[in-house]
């Protein structure tokens, strides 16, 4: 190891022999043996060897953090139609918008956000063909807008479009 090695400390501790790595330990370099993993640390040699004994004790693994979801009964039923909406979010997300007003861009966004919340909707309180697991399911994996769902509950916001309609910062006088 050369010694602007960024495994290699700024500095240690020389009196314990102990390097900051719990499985790693510094002892002296025997020059009769010749070692090739030598470095100079104000002014001794020493070389990094693997504490065997210590790294036999830690037997357990880290646990690994996995991005596997699993998905509630009858996923499967509605998985085709979320997977057509979604390419059809990334078709209107990456489409050119040259010689377009910017809320023009937007319009097709906000029209298949509102196609995939409606489907959502539908399916759970109007039919009732999906469980209420799968629902909340498709509200925490965002699949659905729970905001624009919560308005569609309340009388008078049925026919709402999307969320951006109704507030007052986005209209002349502060109105809806």
């Amino acid at each position: 190891m050369c010694s602007h090695s960024p495994l290699l400390p700024k500095k240690v501790d020389i009196s314990t022999k102990q390097y900051p790595n719990p499985f790693f330990k510094i002892r002296p370099v025997d020059e009769d043996r010749g070692t090739l993993m030598k470095h100079e640390i104000s002014k001794f040699d020493f070389e990094f060897v693997l504490d065997v004994e210590r790294y036999a004790d830690c037997r357990t693994m880290p646990k690994v953090k996995t991005n596997r979801v699993k998905y509630p009964e009858g996923w499967e039923l509605i998985e085709p139609t979320l997977r057509d909406l979604q390419a059809k979010m990334r078709e209107a997300e990456n489409d050119t918008h040259d010689g377009k007003r910017k809320c023009e861009a937007l319009w097709p966004i906000f029209k298949i956000a509102h196609q995939k919340s409606r489907y959502i909707f539908d399916l759970y309180h109007r039919r009732k063909e999906i469980s209420k697991e799968l629902y909340d399911f498709c509200l925490d994996q965002g699949y659905a807008d729970r905001n624009i769902i919560a308005k569609w509950k309340k009388p008078g916001y049925e026919r709402l479009c999307c969320l951006r309609c109704i507030q007052p910062r986005d209209h002349n006088f502060s109105t809806t």
